[in-house]
């Protein structure tokens, strides 16, 4: 799944980075290294006030009530609402969601977890366009990322203090036109085709919802474009009637095998 953990900053020391502070309460307890888990992680203020004529009822209830896994303690999010802050960790699972959580429960500044779905408009705004990507994990390996070839933005001393919670293997990684203007890959509709092909995965063959996560997690990695006529397959199989729906799907798996051997992907 990918699930981020909400935080409410105005509750850690005005003299300290909360961001320092919060990294500190997550990685820590070794939960995640131990977990052996292949994730990406962005971070970054979910919500940090309101523009004028802004409903804020819709506002909480797109950002917090639209997630079909919810730990949240809602006490602690409307005392810290609309001042969030958020570490969304792409594949991670409900077990593991839940171990951290419980790790976290003691600290007055964790509000709770939630599931975020990009293939629901407002979750892409405020879960990723507003996040940067900060890591990718496994076990104790870890790359920081730094954007299109910004060397600049290379963070030396976050990459020290990761160090400290464990991580051995630590290096920096460009993150190219991933998540820039140049990303066309963003839109609800991309992420609607990813999901779909998620789910053919879990119901057509025998294989866990995790599993399927990951293997989306790494296809996007290789190629978002494949999701075209993946994705496209999946949806037209879920919605076949007849031969001739079939006979499409076949159509766009056949297209997506011959871009695949010439190259076209990249």
């Amino acid at each position: 799944m990918i699930i981020s953990l909400l935080f409410n900053w105005r509750l850690y020391p005005a003299d300290a980075n909360y961001w320092h502070v919060i990294q500190k309460e997550v990685f820590s307890p070794g939960i995640i290294q131990r977990s052996n888990r292949q994730m990406k992680v962005s971070i970054g203020d979910v919500l940090v006030g309101f523009e004028y004529g802004v409903d804020r009822k819709a506002l909480f209830f797109a950002a917090f009530g639209n997630s079909e896994f919810s730990l949240i303690e809602y006490d602690r999010l409307i005392e810290g609402f609309p001042t969030i802050f958020g570490i969304v960790f792409e594949n991670m699972t409900q077990e593991l969601a839940y171990e951290v959580h419980n790790s976290l429960l003691s600290h007055d500044g964790y509000i709770g977890a939630i599931s975020v779905h990009f293939e629901f408009g407002p979750h892409i705004a405020l879960y990723r366009s507003a996040l940067p990507l900060q890591y990718r994990l496994q076990g104790t390996r870890l790359r920081s990322f730094y954007p299109m070839g910004d060397k600049d933005g290379r963070d030396e001393y976050d990459l020290e203090r990761m160090k400290k919670f464990g991580y051995i293997d630590v290096a920096f990684e460009d993150t190219g036109a991933y998540r820039t203007i140049l990303d066309d890959f963003d839109t609800p509709r991309h992420f609607k085709r990813v999901a779909t092909f998620r789910r053919m995965l879990t119901i057509s063959s025998s294989m866990a919802e995790d599993d399927a996560y990951h293997l989306t997690m790494l296809l996007e990695d290789l190629s978002p474009k494949l999701f075209n006529a993946l994705g496209a397959a999946a949806e037209r199989l879920a919605d076949a009637e007849n031969e001739e729906d079939v006979a499409q799907v076949a159509l766009s798996g056949r297209r997506y095998m011959e871009q695949l051997a010439d190259g076209h992907l990249e």
